[in-house]
């Protein structure tokens, strides 16, 4: 998609050199799209910033823009808090975001009492949902799955920018993707995605009670979340990995295949496939 300076000064109120073209919002380290327009707060982070070769566009303080001078920057007092204003500026005046979603309920289902949206929902063969569940837009759940009571899928999370006093929340444009066979217990909740991308469940996966799983996780097949577990947004977690009890993986962290989360950890730092980490902050446990 072209950004114009036109736009960037009717949403913003800022500059923009020239005309740009971007296929993706996202944090400095993505790697979901080819042309990214992100934001830069502080100056620990500018390494990062330049080794990814995918960054076209960066919302940053006038401060730190001399260090990127490949890139174009769109200068600004609050980086973070403009770019989820301009985030929120494409999701309705805009097409950049577009994803259709199915609305369908297979007949086979089995419903209780519930709340679920009117729309954008689309729930397989032989799944069945249990009373007290609410489910919102944008929410696609496949064959064969099991819904505990009091479980909340397609909420809003939480992504903001802040500009002194003020805080501006991201809309969350993203939905919810939860695969075959997956199983959920109670007083469970999963946020829906954020920036053009969706949180997803994959198949196979058993989620226990109290789980709190952010926007845009990705949690891998055959995976074991104990009860009180809390996925934090972007984390991603790999096939055949089991999550103790009451466990936490931070913001953006990735979890490996075949990996084991210790109960009560607090994973700070990515975890390669095959390690068993624990504590806080966890740290592999050698064989």
């Amino acid at each position: 998609m072209k950004i114009t300076p036109t736009q960037i000064k009717r949403s913003l109120g800022l500059h923009l050199s020239k005309t740009i073209e971007i296929d993706c919002l996202d944090s400095i380290e993505s790697q979901n799209g080819k042309k990214i327009l992100s934001y830069l707060t502080s100056e620990k982070f500018i390494p990062q910033l330049l080794t990814n070769k995918r960054i076209k566009v960066i919302f940053t303080t006038p401060k730190l823009a001399h260090n990127f001078n490949h890139l174009t920057s769109i200068l600004s007092k609050n980086p973070k808090y403009d770019f989820c204003k301009f985030h929120n500026y494409l999701c309705f005046n805009s097409d950049f975001y577009t994803n259709k979603w199915n609305n369908q309920i297979d007949k086979t289902a089995i419903i209780q009492t519930n709340h679920i949206a009117k729309r954008d929902v689309s729930i397989g063969k032989n799944t069945e949902i249990n009373s007290g569940t609410v489910i919102f837009s944008r929410v696609q759940i496949g064959k064969n799955v099991k819904i505990a009571p009091n479980v909340i899928i397609g909420e809003e999370g939480a992504d903001i920018g802040k500009n002194n006093n003020k805080i501006i929340h991201a809309y969350h444009d993203g939905g919810v993707i939860i695969e075959d066979n997956v199983v959920m217990h109670s007083t469970s909740s999963i946020k829906r995605g954020v920036f053009g991308k969706n949180t997803v469940i994959s198949k196979g996966t058993t989620i226990g009670s109290f789980v709190n799983i952010g926007h845009r996780v990705q949690v891998g097949s055959n995976c074991f979340i104990a009860p009180g577990c809390v996925l934090t947004g972007s984390s991603k977690i790999g096939s055949n990995s089991n999550l103790g009890t009451n466990s936490v993986i931070l913001n953006g962290v990735k979890v490996g295949k075949n990996c084991k989360i210790g109960a009560g950890s607090v994973v700070t730092h990515d975890v390669l496939d095959n390690q068993t980490v624990l504590g806080i902050p966890a740290k592999q446990i050698k064989k």
